[in-house]
């Protein structure tokens, strides 16, 4: 093969001009490297590549052949003589022996590998990210374009979430009120609607009415009554009126006295007729000293003065007289604080008196529940701005803790001290 420049030869089969360093048509024999244009040229004579690619193909000087793993070949090898050295100063290579037989191709130039790498990059860049899509929307932490915010920008607030309105303690007593007159037990209905009532809540005067076309006893049916014509009830106040003419004389009594705290004058009669009589002049004296009631007053003045009367009947005089605002009993209510029996009657007549003193005894009848509501009723009388926050909590407590007839006197005391004045003065 004769060269026509450096990079170019003649196949030696059809005698075309091609570049031998870019043909994949090869074959080794007699020791040296021959280059063709195709395939079908590659059986050619073989020709002497260009120095260049000499140099770059030939075999080294210490190749052997496999004589000892094939004795039949290498038998038949002789000595091949080196090439002519060419123009080029290039060193003349060593003598090889080869088989004739052996032909040997030179390992191709495989472009397609260059394909096969390029798409496994490919795909190893497409996989990669994927996978790196995925980590960025699965993790929480991983940054995201969309929700990132400027480095100085502030983010908006989160929307305030208004609080649940915390019920005042009169609208939990009310709430524990209505709860008890749902209670199966009908001496507990009844107990908690009285107790509600006193604000003239509408299911409290409904129970009550109901609670009435049933009830047995007389006493119980007059105070059902009393508390009914107390919010305005006529139909009710009628009864107590009618009631002053039972044959029972415990029955006119209640009744005058339920009247006489409506500030109706009809049971005024009766009352006076029992000033008259020794065993019921004290009780009747008191049932009219809040009145200020001439007559009983005048009784009660006896009362409290007579030589032969019993100590504690002169203590009950007392009290009422201080009901009534005689002011002359101050100093024997306040020692009268000291009896336990007495302790809370003479606290609520210094209550009346406005006297201060009694203000710890009141305090203390806030934690007994047959105490509570007429403790709270003195309290509100001694102080009618009173700050009722430091004696409410207790109750509250009460209502969460007691058993429902202990509940039914804390909620009242609590509409009591949290209510009107005037509430205090309703009985």
């Amino acid at each position: 093969m004769s060269a026509t420049s450096g990079r170019e030869a003649t196949c030696p089969s059809c005698g075309k001009t091609f570049d031998p360093m870019r043909s994949r048509h090869v074959r080794v024999k007699d020791g040296r490297v021959m280059a063709f244009c195709s395939e079908a040229c590659k059986a050619a004579d073989v020709v002497a590549l260009p120095p260049v690619m000499a140099e770059t193909t030939k075999l080294p000087a210490s190749y052997v052949p496999p004589a000892a793993a094939e004795p039949k070949r290498a038998a038949a090898t002789k000595a091949v003589p080196a090439p002519a050295p060419v123009p080029v100063a290039v060193p003349a290579p060593a003598t090889v022996e080869v088989a004739d037989d052996v032909v040997e191709e030179v390992p191709r130039l495989r472009p397609r590998r260059r394909w096969r790498a390029a798409l496994a990059a490919l795909a190893v860049i497409v996989v990669g990210g994927m996978a790196i899509a995925l980590v960025q929307n699965i993790s929480p932490s991983s940054p995201s374009r969309v929700n990132a915010a400027p480095a100085d920008r502030e983010l908006p607030p989160a929307p305030a979430v208004p609080a649940a309105p915390v019920p005042s303690p009169r609208e939990k007593a009310t709430a524990v009120l209505k709860g008890l007159i749902a209670s199966p037990s009908p001496r507990i209905a009844r107990s908690a609607a009285l107790a509600l009532a006193r604000t003239c809540d509408a299911a409290a005067k409904t129970h009550l009415v109901e609670a009435t076309k049933t009830e047995t006893s007389e006493i119980a049916r007059l105070e059902n009554a009393y508390v009914l014509a107390r919010c305005g009830d006529d139909a009710a106040k009628q009864t107590l009126v009618v009631s002053l003419k039972n044959a029972r004389r415990d029955v006119k009594a209640d009744a005058a006295r339920h009247l006489t705290a409506l500030g109706d004058s009809s049971g005024l009669s009766f009352l006076h007729a029992l000033l008259g009589v020794s065993q019921h002049r004290l009780g009747a004296a008191e049932a009219l000293a809040r009145t200020k009631d001439e007559k009983a007053v005048a009784a009660l003045t006896t009362i409290h003065g007579a030589a032969g009367t019993e100590p504690d009947d002169k203590l009950r005089a007392s009290i009422a007289l201080g009901l009534a605002g005689d002011v002359s009993v101050k100093e024997e209510l306040r020692i009268a604080l000291a009896d336990p029996r007495f302790r809370p009657a003479a606290a609520g007549a210094l209550a009346e008196l406005g006297d201060d003193f009694a203000r710890d005894a009141l305090v203390d009848g806030l934690g007994v529940p047959s105490l509570r509501v007429d403790a709270a009723r003195a309290l509100r009388r001694l102080s009618p701005n009173l700050d009722a926050t430091p004696l409410v909590a207790p109750l509250l407590d009460a209502l969460a803790t007691e058993r429902d007839n202990s509940q039914v006197s804390a909620a009242e005391a609590v509409l009591v001290l949290t209510g009107p004045a005037a509430d205090a003065e309703k009985p």
